[in-house]
């Protein structure tokens, strides 16, 4: 048996683990909003970076000024794969993949 993060792709409808055992695959999919700082794989979508989030720079507001990046639209807060959900869905991963097959 063996699970792996799937990647990122468009608009965020929860984490996907994929496990594979044998024949038989499966999507484990984790959807929780408890955490309001977004993953490092959801920044990288956006072309931002943890440290540029916690730092909350300036981007621009696509209009030629410019807004904080926490304060900004590019996060959709209901559609979104938080710091905490990642880690949450790492451990799953880790503890499948230490089980073995």
């Amino acid at each position: 048996m063996e699970a792996r993060m799937k990647p990122l792709t468009g608009k965020h409808y929860g984490t996907e683990i994929q496990v594979i055992d044998g024949d038989i695959e499966t999507v484990i999919n984790v959807w929780c909003s408890t955490d309001r700082t977004p993953s490092s794989r959801e920044l990288a979508l956006h072309g931002l970076t943890q440290q540029q989030w916690h730092d909350n720079v300036l981007i621009s507001d696509g209009f030629g000024g410019m807004v904080s990046v926490q304060s900004s639209d590019i996060i959709d807060y209901s559609h979104f794969e938080s710091e905490w959900q990642y880690a949450l869905c790492e451990r799953i991963a880790r503890a499948i993949n230490a089980r073995g097959g």
